[in-house]
């Protein structure tokens, strides 16, 4: 167990009954430290399926870069690096093979244009999607956004077998996934969009003087 910060130790003496608490010091460089890091992000309840994708495609591209035992994980030859992910998170095997997949086959701008989305905590819809090429993704992301409530419909869509598409990426769409991803930036986000923003205006207009 990784415990860092003086509240977090003192609730583990607290709860532990334990006083001093055995420790190991890993210092703040080094493979070991980064690999901790995720495993105590990955620990929090709070993880969308995204991020969680996220952090173990990390520890993958980490485990392919240090030696085994830099990681904490004993020398066996021919290692399978899926039963390293396992074993280093505590996920069932089939679990971490599922989050590498979808880390490694979704693209990067469809998880950014589902990432708030509730079809995003949906595994099955997930998958299904990763199950497409890059450019498919996208066009079943678009849809999705439109009100389109699942990837298989999606597909349908696309073939011409239940309906036209409108929709696909139209002008207003695109404005409404922008305007939609403004809406839930931080101030200083939008006051950043806002000034790049400023110089691609057509001459005479401006959003300069904006607070």
């Amino acid at each position: 167990m990784l415990i860092h910060g003086a509240h977090r130790v003192a609730a583990a003496k607290r709860f532990s009954g334990l006083s001093p608490l055995t420790a190991e010091l890993i210092t703040g460089d080094g493979a070991r430290w980064q690999i901790e890091k995720r495993l105590t992000r990955l620990r929090a309840a709070t993880l969308t399926v995204f991020e969680k994708c996220a952090l173990i495609g990390e520890l993958w591209s980490f485990l392919n870069a240090f030696s085994r035992e830099k990681v904490g994980l004993c020398s066996v030859e021919g290692g399978d690096r899926i039963a390293d992910i396992a074993a280093l998170t505590g996920f069932a095997y089939d679990q971490s093979r599922l989050y590498i997949g979808l880390h490694r086959a979704l693209a990067a701008r469809v998880v950014e244009m589902l990432r708030d989305r509730p079809i995003s905590e949906d595994i099955g819809q997930m998958r299904a999607l990763a199950d497409r090429d890059w450019a498919m993704q996208e066009k079943i992301a678009y849809l999705l956004l439109s009100g389109v409530d699942s990837v298989s419909e999606a597909v349908s869509a696309l073939r011409g077998n239940t309906r036209s598409i409108s929709c696909l990426p139209t002008e207003s769409l695109r404005a409404e996934n922008f305007l939609d991803m403004f809406e839930r930036m931080s101030l200083a986000e939008k006051h950043h969009v806002l000034s790049r923003l400023d110089g691609l205006l057509p001459p005479g207009i401006s959003i300069s003087g904006i607070e």
